[in-house]
């Protein structure tokens, strides 16, 4: 496990990050910010506003492509569509299963999945399938969701995806889980990010297989090379008596509290079965939410949340040109909202371009510490650009 990254990613491209006036600009006008060897330059890119979303939220983006090319966004009352790219986008209204997340599979198929979340949450996981673009619902299949020595409580913060090959992974991050080895180490038990698998169309399932402990939310891509790449929040772990002295300095960590706030990667060379080489990617406190996407020349995108700063908090997204081993001194700014900057999903288009939805909110009153404060006051932009040579 590497603890800390090579590359400090508070300031990257060698220049200051925007001011907030240049990313209102920029989040309202057909261009994003590149930074790179210390000038900050404006790439032209193609924008769509969603339609709104009253039950939206900043934190809540969900993206997908079917295989002729149809994206499907989740939306409060169905699933927002385009057939030309993200140029446009048309509601299509439907109710889902409740507390669900859904993808598309490549013959448009729809499948959701959900289970109970939270304190004491131990029923199964339910599969339900619609075939007539979320008009109906059909039960599918069910599974249970154990690990050895139970559990305390659960989320779905990782949410569902869905791989080029059809392959559904459903992940889950699993809290008080028994300690691995010493008790006195994790008092109040660990956190482990684990996933379940399904290679035909959500019937059968099989897992779980344990992505990494002290990880949640984040998202998957797969590589070029066929290895599985994931992007994961790594959190809650306790200090620790092998951690170097000054490991909490060297994080700029509080003296109290969490020891990470980071976004990280790992690897998987067996279908996700077991992962390896768990690295930090981001070394801001603060910089946690990451989505990966992956191009057939071996460049890997992903775009994170800088909620925490430096300077404004926005969304950018970092690039790699070895297929996420080494990272680039280079930084994209993709998205900005006055009151929060959210999460963001992205997909490959057949010519290469990238697709990133991306949630922000602009909406200043209210209770700006509570996070229903963005419901309904939140929009999802869909961006179309390619990162330069």
């Amino acid at each position: 496990m590497e603890l800390l990254a090579q590359l400090p990613t508070g300031i990257l491209g060698d220049v200051a990050t925007p001011t907030q006036d240049a990313l209102v600009d920029m989040q309202h006008s057909p261009y994003i910010l590149r930074a790179r060897n210390g000038r900050l330059t404006q790439l032209a890119v193609e924008k769509a506003v969603l339609p709104h979303d009253p039950r939206g939220h900043v934190q809540q983006t969900s993206l997908a492509q079917a295989a002729d090319g149809t994206l499907y966004v989740a939306h409060g009352d169905g699933a927002c569509l385009s057939a030309d790219g993200g140029r446009t986008w048309t509601l299509r209204p439907f109710t889902t299963p409740r507390n669900c997340h859904w993808k598309p599979l490549h013959d448009g198929t729809l499948i959701a999945v959900s289970m109970d979340t939270g304190e004491g949450a131990t029923g199964p996981v339910t599969v339900w399938a619609s075939r007539d673009t979320g008009q109906h619902w059909s039960p599918l299949s069910k599974f249970p969701v154990e690990w050895p020595g139970g559990y305390r409580l659960r989320y779905a913060h990782w949410g569902l995806h869905r791989l080029p090959d059809n392959t559904l992974v459903y992940g889950m991050d699993l809290r008080g889980c028994r300690p691995l080895d010493d008790l006195a180490l994790y008092p109040d038990g660990v956190w482990v990010l684990v996933h379940y698998q399904s290679r035909d169309g959500g019937v059968t399932w099989d897992g779980p297989y344990q992505v990494s402990s002290w990880a949640t939310e984040g998202g998957l891509t797969v590589l070029p090379s066929g290895r599985w790449l994931a992007a994961v929040r790594y959190q809650g772990r306790p200090d620790l008596p092998s951690d170097p002295v000054d490991l909490r300095a060297r994080l700029a960590t509080s003296s109290t509290g969490t020891l990470f706030k980071h976004v990280f990667l790992t690897d998987s060379d067996d279908n996700g079965h077991t992962w390896r080489h768990l690295r930090q990617l981001c070394t801001v406190f603060g910089q946690c939410y990451g989505y990966p996407v992956s191009l057939s020349d071996g460049t890997v995108v992903v775009a994170h949340d800088t909620r925490y700063g430096p300077g404004e908090p926005g969304g950018r997204a970092m690039i790699s040109r070895d297929m996420g081993q080494t990272w680039e001194n280079e930084a994209y700014y993709l998205y900005y909202g006055l009151a929060q900057s959210g999460f963001n999903q992205s997909v490959a288009l057949n010519d290469g371009t990238l697709l990133t939805v991306a949630g922000a909110s602009d909406r200043l009153d209210g209770n700006a510490g509570s996070w229903d404060n963005w419901t309904g006051h939140s929009t999802l932009t869909a961006i179309r650009w390619k990162p330069e040579r």
